[in-house]
């Protein structure tokens, strides 16, 4: 949580507007975060070229959790649960049964606590990710893919050594 927030922090305050990350090798850029925190977040980070929106139905529980500071890991687990009965349809579903399991509090308070204009049920960009081994040696690919008027584009694409 510590590295997000200075990385929140570093964002929103560049001049004249915040800075969108072109790739994540930016973030050795902020000072605050060491080369050792930098190797432990850089294989859960990816840098896309716009905002784009986060989709619940693919969002990792830790990305769950970030989305929503209320969002404990039981509630993450049960909207996983969830998704593998099947996905939500539209983001009303989804506020709906987020709903179901806060039923003491308001749909708006539910959408107040996330970022409403960030999270949907469909997403435009994709990571696929890769292991491949030859001989002993093991290796990692993340492909980011765009899908825009039905069309599939590769937008960038990473290997690295696994150890």
């Amino acid at each position: 949580d510590h590295i997000a927030d200075l990385i929140f922090s570093h964002a929103v305050n560049q001049l004249p507007k915040p800075k969108i990350f072109e790739h994540i090798v930016e973030l050795k850029d902020i000072e605050e975060i060491t080369p050792a925190d930098y190797q432990t977040i850089s294989p859960f980070i990816t840098s896309l070229p716009n905002l784009t929106v986060i989709n619940i139905n693919t969002a990792s529980k830790n990305i769950l959790k970030c989305l929503n500071t209320n969002i404990s890991h039981g509630i993450a687990n049960q909207i996983i649960s969830k998704r593998e009965d099947g996905i939500f349809s539209n983001i009303n579903e989804f506020w709906n049964y987020m709903k179901s399991l806060s039923p003491g509090v308001s749909i708006e308070r539910i959408q107040q606590d996330f970022p409403v204009g960030f999270v949907n049920t469909h997403s435009r960009y994709f990571l696929l990710e890769a292991k491949i081994t030859i001989n002993n040696n093991k290796f990692i690919t993340k492909t980011i893919l765009n899908k825009k008027d039905g069309k599939i584009t590769v937008m960038s694409r990473t290997y690295y050594q696994a150890l």
